[in-house]
């Protein structure tokens, strides 16, 4: 059941908010603190910072494979939820094993072939 509200209350992209947090999340679903930590080590296998990295990288992706995308890679990081470029392609490079923009290349160069 909680893993059901985490889920949707997650899919309208709150991750996305710099300031979204364990404490955030906590207080909305009224769900503690110390539940969160066992279940997203529990059932999403993670901790829940790298969890929602997670889910912010994988936006990143999707922005990245958009032909039309355009976006600085500065504001692309702050509209993914990153606080900075740094730790956006920490994240990035830890996911993927690329950086942002050699992902976007390679993407390009798929939807080319």
């Amino acid at each position: 059941m909680w893993i059901q509200r985490i889920d949707e209350y997650l899919v309208p992209e709150r991750y996305l908010d710099m300031r979204f947090n364990m404490l955030k999340l906590s207080k909305n679903l009224k769900i503690p603190k110390e539940q969160l930590l066992l279940i997203f080590e529990q059932h999403y296998g993670q901790s829940f910072i790298t969890y929602i990295n997670q889910l912010r990288v994988n936006y990143a992706c999707g922005m990245l494979a958009d032909q039309d995308f355009n976006l600085p890679m500065e504001q692309l990081a702050a509209h993914c939820g990153f606080r900075s470029k740094a730790s956006f392609y920490r994240c990035f490079r830890d996911r993927q094993s690329c950086t942002p923009l050699m992902f976007r290349e390679r993407q390009l160069k798929n939807q080319l072939v």
